[in-house]
């Protein structure tokens, strides 16, 4: 069974970082938002959901920095 929760944090704050950092790696997902209607967003959450599952799947394409724009 999944549970979402929302947080409301000071970014620049290290210690909640090191928390949240250490919540992956147990296992948990983390999606991040300014706007708070895009988490309420059927369409937008089916995205990111594609998105990890191809990740897991290993469907991605690593493209270096420097071949951006090209």
């Amino acid at each position: 069974m999944n549970a979402t929760v929302t947080l409301e944090y000071d970014s620049k704050n290290d210690a909640l970082k090191q928390v949240l950092q250490l919540f992956v790696t147990l296992g948990g997902n983390i999606i991040e938002s300014e706007n708070d209607d895009d988490l309420k967003d059927p369409e937008f959450l089916a995205k990111i959901k594609r998105g990890q599952e191809d990740y897991k799947n290993g469907n991605y394409k690593i493209i270096k920095t420097e071949n951006l724009w090209k």
